[in-house]
């Protein structure tokens, strides 16, 4: 049997949660969801390492910040030995996911890619 991966999905919303949750059924993997920049960052820095980590820039004007915030604390202050090995940056906002981008791979990450969300639904 493969070994589990372990994503974490941030977003601020519920349907492409549940899309996302629907698009893992029956894969080896566990999702971890976050709704919020600082519950992401949280989790990241207490969880084991993420295999893949899926970021959204525009959350919730309420939330405590955006998806380059928790870009910018992979990149910066997240110790190498827990960043993720991949990234995939879901924002439909361009500039702020190349930004995003730009702040990760600038750090020595290489596996960033971007890649819209979007569901039938």
């Amino acid at each position: 049997m493969p070994e589990r991966k372990r994503f974490l999905f941030l977003d601020d919303n519920k349907e492409r949660h549940e899309h996302f949750e629907k698009m893992c059924e029956g894969l080896p993997v566990d999702v971890w969801h976050a709704w919020t920049a600082p519950q992401a960052i949280s989790r990241l820095a207490r969880q084991e390492k993420f295999d893949t980590v899926f970021l959204d820039h525009d959350l919730d004007e309420t939330s405590g910040g955006d998806g380059l915030m928790v870009a910018e604390f992979i990149a910066y202050e997240l110790p190498s030995s827990k960043r993720p090995p991949r990234i995939v940056v879901h924002s439909w906002n361009q500039p702020a996911a190349r930004k995003m981008m730009a702040v990760l791979k600038e750090a020595g990450l290489s596996n960033v890619r971007y890649c819209r969300f979007s569901f039938d639904g």
